[in-house]
């Protein structure tokens, strides 16, 4: 859908259209490889796993997300 919209279809590209509003941008871990690109946005880049599978990985997002 993004790139049907004319935008990059990468954590970058939808950090870039945040930027102008959020001050902490959460990316997956293999998207990590971006995060100095977004960081340079002027966002504070966190890498955590968002894929939740399990009610224990919904929880231990859920806390490292409050804790950001």
């Amino acid at each position: 859908m993004l790139a049907q919209l004319g935008h990059d279809p990468t954590a970058l590209g939808v950090a870039r259209l945040y930027a102008d509003f959020t001050g902490t941008f959460v990316i997956d871990p293999a998207d990590e490889s971006q995060a100095a690109a977004i960081a340079a946005l002027g966002m504070r880049v966190a890498a955590l796993p968002i894929v939740m599978n399990t009610r224990a990985q919904k929880r231990k997002l859920a806390r490292a997300l409050l804790s950001l």
